[in-house]
């Protein structure tokens, strides 16, 4: 955690600004960086579960060229999905995912912004602000 940390550190002094990640590249450290204290508020963007299956799944055949290669993280749960057909496979994947995003949110109190995708799409601009406010904070 701590190179992780240095590592962020190091990014957001090249840039001068604070770093906004993709969600997936901590997803299974969540815990561990609240714990560790550092400086970050997680935005969690909620979807529909069979949404992001369909996504995910089509996404397989547009990287891999066939629905039967896996794409993506893998859950820690994998073994118990990946003799499954492809599209249990991705509904698995998402719900495992998805669960332990959940499970570690409750860890992250004040500095976790949930917000519905269809929110996103409709009224970006508050959720914009909400997040700026949000950052003012910290």
């Amino acid at each position: 955690m701590a190179a992780f940390h240095q590592s962020l550190n190091a990014m957001k002094g090249i840039v001068g600004k604070p770093l906004f990640l993709k969600g997936h590249l901590v997803n299974y450290y969540l815990q561990s960086i609240a714990e560790s204290g550092g400086n970050f508020i997680y935005f969690h963007l909620k979807r529909d579960l069979l949404d992001v299956a369909q996504s995910l799944y089509f996404a397989r055949i547009k990287w891999n060229g066939c629905e039967d290669v896996w794409f993506s993280h893998k859950p820690r749960e994998f073994h118990e999905i990946k003799d499954l057909d492809p599209i249990h496979q991705v509904v698995g994947q998402v719900y495992f995912i998805q669960k332990s995003v959940n499970a570690a949110i409750d860890t992250l109190q004040d500095r976790c912004i949930s917000v519905d995708y269809k929110m996103l799409c409709e009224e970006p601009r508050v959720v914009f602000d909400r997040l700026v406010a949000k950052v003012k904070l910290y």
